[in-house]
């Protein structure tokens, strides 16, 4: 009998330090899994060979503060126009002809969707559903192609466990279902890991802008006039260095996508065109204050006697805009070099000087433009 005890007392220890044991290798498999997946992860963030990336020259930028980014992306008429929803503070999409609306509004369950609204004996109809497929989302800042199919948009998880910033994504409406097929998020560099908020593209004119806060302080976002065709093109990951690669799906510089200064040339000429047909309407609405002499200051846009005045005014104005965004990417800048290992300072530092020369440069050509004005009008 105590033999018989004794016997099943010993098992139970047995069992009892093997059951640990087990626990113990188990727990140390996990924890290593953890280790390898997490080195796993780090690598394949190093690595860019396998990454498709949009060949993308992207002509210019600026950083603006959120609430005027509208002010500063110069649409040409036919593509409508986007503002801000005050109540939202989400964008509204409107058509050329200003008789349909793409908004933003939350649904019951407290997500964000997209709505579109028609325009019926000068009232805007109910707000109808824009059916999209696949995972919910939320969904906000629409812009519909001049095509009427394709629909751009940001959008977000709405799980919590999740990353919750927004990515951009394009799909394309199915007139067999009324619905939009499932939406496909936008590769790098239209991709990071901040919010990358809104996406307009102008394929009549090969232009596009992307808004997005990467790199930016709270409250300001960055807007990328990208100069782009369709269908897209990609990079060859295999003849391009990786970390080439991954400098160019991040954006880090906009000059290492300029292939040629032509075609840049070409580009930045079409958006000034546009700016200026903008800018006119807005200027003249609005009082100026512009020293012509001692004896002569003027105050409305219509003053200028020359047309040649008038243009070199509204360029005088965006370049006193850009210099307002230098200085805030200088700022930005700096900021990031003290927070920075030294392994990413000398490339900061690379971008910091560049970015010093073109505001200097700017500077200049601000001065230039005020003394031509002045001379041509007196």
């Amino acid at each position: 009998m105590k033999a018989n005890k004794l016997y099943i007392c010993s098992l139970a220890i047995i069992l009892f330090w093997s059951t640990i044991t087990c626990h113990e290798t188990l727990a140390q498999k996990n924890r290593n899994k953890k280790i390898i997946d997490k080195e796993l992860a780090l690598e394949d963030e190093e690595t860019w060979s396998e990454t498709p990336i949009c060949k993308l020259t992207i002509v210019d930028s600026i950083v603006v503060n959120k609430n005027s980014i509208t002010e500063n992306i110069p649409m040409p008429e036919h593509l409508g126009k986007i503002f801000i929803d005050q109540e939202t503070g989400n964008y509204t999409y409107e058509n050329e002809f200003s008789d349909m609306r793409y908004i933003t509004a939350k649904d019951t369950s407290g997500h964000h969707n997209i709505y579109r609204q028609i325009l019926l004996a000068n009232k805007w109809g109910k707000p109808e559903l824009v059916k999209i497929n696949g995972d919910t989302y939320d969904y906000i800042n629409p812009y519909i192609m001049p095509d009427g199919q394709t629909l751009y948009f940001a959008a977000r998880s709405t799980d919590d466990n999740e990353g919750r910033t927004y990515s951009l994504y394009t799909t394309t409406y199915d007139s067999e279902t009324n619905t939009y097929l499932e939406p496909q998020r936008l590769p790098y560099p239209f991709y990071s890991d901040e919010n990358d908020i809104l996406y307009i593209e102008d394929d009549l004119n090969s232009i596009a802008w992307l808004v997005t806060t990467r790199r930016q302080e709270e409250g300001n976002a960055c807007i990328y006039t990208i100069s782009v065709k369709q269908p897209w093109e990609f990079y060859d990951n295999e003849t391009i260095d990786p970390q080439k690669l991954k400098s160019l799906a991040l954006i880090e510089r906009i000059s290492d996508t300029w292939t040629s200064e032509e075609q840049r040339g070409e580009v930045l000429n079409k958006i000034a065109q546009f700016k200026n047909s903008k800018k006119e309407t807005e200027i003249a609405a609005k009082n100026i204050n512009f020293v012509i002499n001692n004896n002569t200051t003027y105050h409305s846009f219509s003053d200028f006697k020359k047309n040649e005045s008038k243009n070199l005014y509204i360029e005088l104005l965006d370049k006193e805009s850009k210099h307002v965004a230098y200085t805030n990417q200088l700022k930005v800048y700096r900021k990031n070099y003290h927070n920075s290992s030294d392994e990413n300072r000398q490339r900061l530092a690379d971008v910091i000087i560049e970015t010093e020369n073109n505001m200097k440069k700017n500077l200049e050509s601000i001065y230039l433009l005020k003394k031509e004005i002045r001379s041509i009008e007196q």
